[in-house]
């Protein structure tokens, strides 16, 4: 799930910022700042400020496979760590 979340959030921001192949790695920064927390409407927040490290990401969603379909057998609530 957090491999699918990033990659929309990486869309997102690759649209947004009119990124192309010869685009900038600063161009590439900006991008992904300008998308806030969660407007991709997933369902686990992921978020990038510029000039900063990533967050660590201490939630996380047990998925499973079952009849050909992809299930949240646990909901779509996040587990979270508490440190």
């Amino acid at each position: 799930m957090f491999l699918w979340t990033s990659l929309e959030f990486m869309r997102m921001g690759m649209e947004a910022g009119k990124i192309t192949p010869t685009s900038s790695f600063a161009d590439v920064a900006k991008a992904l700042a300008a998308v806030k927390t969660n407007e991709n409407g997933a369902i686990a927040d992921v978020s990038f400020t510029e000039g900063q490290p990533s967050p660590h990401i201490k939630c996380y969603f047990v998925d499973g496979f079952s009849d050909g379909k992809f299930t949240l057998p646990e909901g779509d609530k996040a587990q979270c760590l508490s440190s």
